[in-house]
């Protein structure tokens, strides 16, 4: 195993690297493609078109979408799928009908099928519909009292219809859901943003903590942001960036350094296996008496392993490859084993 030894980087070029990671990490949701998540509301507004990025899929799926009717106004949505140059494939406008899907809530549910020519979906609705009224016919049952032996009963006493007026307006509300893996209904998995927090072990030893664990090379407690794709229903791919630290509990040591990562992973059901590189600069040690030992800037190869044991938390396990060269040319050997938990699915970002 060839390792990729740290003087041979020039520090300029790996902070440009760590620059451009954050730059991908923060720009993946800046354009104007959303994703999906159960049950996740959005807000439309205006006659443009809103553009979603669709999961890739070997066979057909279903989504569901869900507009919300609020005090008898609704948002009346044409639905067109494309292909991954944004052709058109195919055009959904679904009948409207309300009807209740919960406790004094109303909505007209939607299914949309799509497939693996299907990339991208757009809803809008056009401008001319605005403003347009309509009627629809509902029944209520009516009951009756009847008191016997001291006790009050409600029995039927017929049906009685009415007309309600709803209007289309050019805002509001839908909710949209997809399917899981290998099922057709819609599902709770999202790629998207994630939070990585794990914890690394193994490497040369740099300085002694005399509080605890003793300070090794690369090693230390991770908290990492980051973002997941799809390349289809097999791959996936990940960058993600944040820190590693490992204080004291008595004295001045501590091991910290600024990490990212871009990953490749194969996906089958709930497993995941990847390959990567690991990015660690700015990095120094200290020891118990506060003394600082800086750290070369260094890219190491890892591979990783990680199962979702619950949905939007995965178990990760990873195996680094590395050196670490500190600024008296001492090297130490890096090669550690991490382990962390991996929450995925977050969409605090719009």
């Amino acid at each position: 195993m060839q390792y990729l030894n740290t003087k041979r980087f020039n520090l300029s070029m790996l902070n440009m690297s760590f620059l451009l990671l954050l730059i991908i990490s923060s720009s993946a949701f800046a354009n104007t493609q959303l994703h999906f998540n159960n049950n996740k509301t959005v807000y439309l507004q205006g006659s443009d078109l809103t553009w979603f990025s669709l999961p890739i899929k070997h066979r057909y799926h279903e989504i569901k979408l869900t507009v919300i009717v609020d005090d008898k106004t609704l948002f009346y949505p044409i639905i067109t799928l494309y292909d991954q140059f944004k052709n058109v494939r195919s055009e959904i406008k679904s009948p409207i009908n309300v009807k209740s899907i919960g406790a004094y809530k109303e909505g007209v549910e939607i299914s949309i099928p799509f497939g693996p020519e299907d990339v991208y979906m757009s809803i809008n609705m056009p401008q001319e519909l605005v403003g347009q009224q309509f009627n629809i016919t509902q029944n209520q049952n009516t009951v009756i009292p009847v008191f016997s032996n001291g006790s009050t009963y409600y029995v039927p006493s017929g049906n009685n219809q009415y007309s309600v007026t709803y209007t289309l307006m050019d805002k509001g509300f839908i909710e949209l859901a997809l399917p899981e893996e290998n099922k057709f209904s819609p599902e709770y998995k999202q790629n998207g943003w994630y939070f990585d927090l794990g914890v690394n072990f193994g490497g040369d030893t740099i300085a002694n903590n005399p509080g605890g664990d003793n300070y090794k090379a690369g090693g230390g407690a991770l908290l990492m942001l980051g973002y997941d794709w799809p390349s289809n229903d097999d791959f996936s791919y990940q960058v993600s960036t944040g820190f590693r630290y490992q204080g004291a509990q008595l004295g001045d040591g501590e091991n910290f350094g600024l990490v990212s990562r871009v990953e490749a992973d194969y996906d089958f059901g709930e497993y995941h296996l990847g390959i990567g590189l690991h990015l660690d600069i700015l990095s120094h040690t200290k020891d118990e008496f506060g003394k600082k030992t800086k750290i070369d800037d260094s890219i190491s190869p890892f591979i990783s392993a990680s199962w979702e044991m619950l949905p939007h938390i995965n178990l990760t396990g990873t195996y680094m490859f590395a050196e670490f060269t500190d600024e008296n040319d001492v090297v130490y050997k890096g090669n550690q084993f991490g382990l962390g938990l991996r929450m995925t699915g977050l969409n605090f970002i719009p």
